[in-house]
């Protein structure tokens, strides 16, 4: 009974903190949520009856670093496109990619998490649109009626092809080339903004 009573205090608190996370992301605050969700992880028990919750609470922590990356996207492309692909990837878009997964791996149907983490391959690269098509695909097995994800799967596959074409064609310099990142190809994405 004792142990009953202790976990339901634990998703309480968890819940709190996940609330007052929602209520500073509402504000326009997305550095502050962080730490909300965070002690909502730390204090929610791992079992089965907190799985809707953490996921919940990695999603959330993903569109905050989502939101923040977007602040920085915006500032950085204003003044050096080339050094973009280095700043997010290693920033907060990879934050709201691992965030996101780990919520996936929580509740592999949660279409809020895919759609997020979608949105985090989208804005990190061209050498990410493959992990986008993925998640929207699969946001469409879940969701068939999801407009979203059909509207990027329409935009992004003609880009796909036309990517695969270019690195058949052997242009000199592959978006990606045994793994590793071709400059080249990030300049002249960046010449198209």
């Amino acid at each position: 009974m004792k142990l009953v009573v202790t976990v339901m205090k634990a998703l309480d608190q968890a819940n709190d903190a996940k609330v007052e996370g929602n209520k500073l992301f509402g504000d326009g605050k997305y550095e502050e949520p962080l730490s909300q969700y965070e002690l909502a992880l730390q204090v929610a028990p791992n079992m089965p009856s907190s799985v809707k919750i953490r996921s919940i609470c990695h999603s959330n922590s993903g569109v905050c670093f989502l939101k923040l990356s977007s602040d920085l996207y915006v500032e950085i492309r204003s003044w050096f496109c080339f050094l973009l692909h280095a700043v997010l990837e290693d920033g907060k878009y990879d934050n709201t990619n691992k965030e996101c997964t780990k919520a996936l791996e929580l509740n592999p149907v949660y279409v809020k998490a895919l759609v997020r983490r979608g949105e985090a391959h989208e804005s990190l690269s061209i050498l990410k649109r493959p992990l986008l098509l993925a998640d929207m695909k699969k946001i469409l097995e879940i969701v068939p009626s999801n407009d979203q994800a059909r509207k990027t799967i329409r935009r992004l596959e003609p880009l796909s092809a036309e990517k695969t074409r270019k690195d058949e064609g052997g242009n000199g310099c592959k978006t990606e080339r045994n793994g590793q990142f071709c400059p080249g190809s990030l300049w002249d994405e960046c010449r198209q903004l």
